[in-house]
This record gives structure tokens, C-alpha cells and sequence, in this order.
């Protein structure tokens, strides 16, 4: 079951145009109809004798979503996919790791807040981070 309005509480003192008002079809704002997750990790041991190598991917997919109250047409954002990726190694016995990952890999924009201001008409839009690719370690005390 899709996130809905079952209720809203009038406000006669305000006296907004109809493309801004909020009724009981408005879709609420950040709750896409479904948001699909899939991941996987696998451990490689004995490939090499001084380690373990560990693979990581996940995808995402988020169906259309708005991302204000509004519904406004400048923060609709349609339908995306992100996909992740990181290759670790930890030695045998040994007490950190060292990662290599890609982040957004397919390097996917999606809006992720704003702000419609339709009495001034002004609209702005946040967007994801692009594409990223790092090394990282850790240390287990």
C-alpha cells in the first residue's frame, strides 16, 4: 500500500492557488511507490595464502517520487537506479583491511530536496553526489 493523505485539516486563511494546495490525491512528499534493494558479499578465502579478498555490490532502484508537499513539476523527480561496488583484503590473522569502492557507479543525478516557492517563483533543487572512487582501510583494536 502506497504513504496517502487520509485526512487534512482546511486552513481558510490561506488563499492558494490550486496548483499549490495540498488535497487528499496530493502524493506525499519522499515516499516513492516502491524502493527496491539487492546486495551481495562474498568472501574469497585460500585464493591468496596471506588473505581473504571480499567482493561487495548492491543496486538500488527508487520508483518516481516528489520532493516537496506541493508536487511541484520542479521537484519531481522520475524513477532511478544506483549501483555500488567494493573489493576488500584482510590478511590472514591480521587486525585491518583495505577497501577499493565506487560509489554510483553509473554516476546517476537524482534530486534529493528542494524548495518551490511559487509566491516568488523561485525553485531549487539539491542533487545526489556524483560518481565517487576511494580507498579506504580500517583497524580492529
Amino acid at each position: 500500500m502506497s504513504a496517502r493523505y487520509t485526512s487534512l485539516i482546511s486552513n481558510s486563511a490561506l488563499n492558494l492557488p490550486a496548483a499549490v494546495q495540498i488535497t487528499r490525491s496530493s502524493r506525499l512528499q519522499k515516499a516513492p511507490a516502491n524502493e527496491n534493494l539487492i546486495g551481495v558479499d562474498y568472501r574469497v578465502s585460500g585464493l591468496i595464502p596471506s588473505g581473504a579478498l571480499m567482493l561487495h555490490a548492491d543496486w538500488r532502484f527508487t520508483a518516481a517520487t516528489y520532493n516537496d508537499a506541493q508536487n511541484s513539476i520542479f521537484l519531481y523527480q522520475g524513477a532511478y537506479s544506483i549501483g555500488n561496488a567494493a573489493v576488500s583484503w584482510q590478511p590472514t590473522g591480521g587486525r585491518w583491511s583495505v577497501r577499493v569502492f565506487g560509489n554510483n557507479i553509473t554516476d546517476r543525478r537524482y534530486i534529493v530536496s528542494g524548495d518551490s516557492n511559487y509566491g516568488i517563483g523561485f525553485h531549487e533543487a539539491e542533487f545526489n553526489r556524483p560518481r565517487e572512487w576511494g580507498i579506504a582501510g580500517s583497524v580492529t583494536f
